[in-house]
């Protein structure tokens, strides 16, 4: 069982409607991630990794290997670990987190934003981790843009007796009442 990320999907989209360029390497579906990530880095200054529970380790490795082979390239984290547990990662292998919702605050940094305008971000300054104040949820959905599916190639995916596969989020939350 595999599937798209919807969150980097967004998050995609929201920094095209913001103006900027997006590529996507797919760690999920991609045995070669790593040689893919190394020939799309160049053409950028900002990289986002997103990761729930499961998938930190992976994330780990990723940015230690772009903090090892591109230290000049800024780390965005965004997802349901690095929201939890961004003193984990900031400064060594991030350089900001986004908290909660990310498709608003990664816009505002394509746009170049500084970090310390950004609501619901963690960041390194000063010499101490920094954590902005939490922006609310976004209430309208129909506003952001639709995920960038032709980023994934969705025949790459499958759920056990359905190949191909892809979700599709009709609401946000967790359904199991966590807090966060």
């Amino acid at each position: 069982f595999n599937c798209p990320q919807l969150g980097i999907l967004s998050c995609a989209a929201s920094v095209r409607a913001a103006g900027g360029k997006v590529e996507l390497v797919d760690a999920v579906a991609d045995g070669n991630y790593m040689s893919d990530l190394d020939a799309k880095i160049r053409a950028h200054d900002v990289v986002g990794i997103t990761a729930n529970v499961s998938q930190a380790y992976s994330g780990r490795e990723i940015a230690r290997h772009i903090r090892r082979r591109h230290p000049e390239k800024k780390i965005v984290w965004g997802g349901p670990y690095p929201s939890a547990e961004y003193a984990r990662l900031v400064p060594e292998l991030a350089d900001a987190v986004v908290i909660g919702e990310g498709e608003t605050q990664i816009a505002e940094i394509a746009k170049g934003s500084p970090f310390e305008s950004i609501p619901s971000l963690a960041f390194w300054s000063g010499g101490k981790l920094r954590v902005n104040e939490r922006r609310g949820y976004i209430e309208d959905l129909d506003a952001l843009p639709l995920p960038a599916w032709d980023l994934v190639e969705v025949t790459r995916y499958n759920f056990p007796g359905l190949s191909p596969g892809a979700l599709m989020q009709t609401q946000r939350g967790c359904p199991f009442n966590c807090i966060n």
